[in-house]
C-alpha cells in the first residue's frame, strides 16, 4: 500500500490515477487516514478498479490522501496526478 498527500486541494478539483492492473484506489481525509491505518472503521471515496484510468472528485477543499492498495499480493504500478 502506499499514500500520497494533497494538501491545500480545492472543491470539484479530480484526482486521477492510470493504473497498471486490478487494485484499491481510495481517497480519504486525515481523520479516515488515520482510522484506515489503525484498523478502525473508515470512510472513503473511489473503490477496488481494474487496470485503466480513475477519476475522483473531491467533495470539499482541505487536505486529501490518496492510498492505492494492491489486490491480492502483487505489486501496483500505477501513476496519477490532480486536475484543478
Amino acid at each position: 500500500m502506499t499514500y500520497h498527500p494533497f494538501n491545500n486541494l480545492k472543491q470539484g478539483s479530480v484526482v486521477q490515477v492510470n493504473l497498471k492492473q486490478n487494485a484499491k484506489v481510495l481517497i480519504m481525509d486525515n481523520i479516515n487516514l488515520q482510522n484506515f491505518n489503525n484498523g478502525s472503521r473508515y470512510q472513503y471515496l473511489g473503490g477496488n478498479y481494474s487496470n485503466g484510468i480513475v477519476q475522483v472528485q473531491i467533495p470539499s477543499s482541505g487536505t486529501w490522501n490518496l492510498v492505492v492498495q494492491a489486490l491480492g499480493n502483487s505489486v501496483v504500478y500505477y501513476d496519477y496526478n490532480v486536475i484543478q
